[in-house]
């Protein structure tokens, strides 16, 4: 069972889910119209700083202080994909309009781009 954070937490706003995450735990999905929890992603040993939907919304970039790009899909939490090669660690994310390209930005200003799969 997906409970509530008790702790801060980063939150993104898409398409009636919220996606929330508390420092080194899980990433938490819930129902924006109610409030209930639909799943969780993966615990993080690492803190998180960033979050980013992928085109149509299928996809969930989540990015930290372990410099890896993890992509989840949002129907069920399966990790897809993870990107690894950043030298620093991660603070922002975002995609293209297609989906296909993933720009993360590291906390001392590098952009790397990724191709990712739509």
């Amino acid at each position: 069972m997906v409970q509530s954070p008790t702790e801060p937490v980063l939150i993104l706003l898409k398409l009636g889910l919220v996606v929330g995450l508390v420092v080194a735990s899980p990433i938490i999905l819930w129902q924006a119209s109610n409030g209930t929890p639909l799943h969780s992603f993966g615990a993080n040993d690492q803190p998180l700083r960033a979050l980013a939907f992928g085109a149509g919304d299928e996809v969930l970039a989540a990015a930290g202080e372990d410099q890896i790009v993890r992509l989840w899909r949002v129907e069920d939490g399966t990790l897809l994909q993870s990107l690894e090669g950043a030298r620093a660690p991660l603070a922002s994310l975002a995609f293209n309009a297609s989906g296909t390209r993933l720009a993360s930005g590291t906390s001392q200003g590098t952009v790397q781009v990724w191709a990712v799969a739509p």
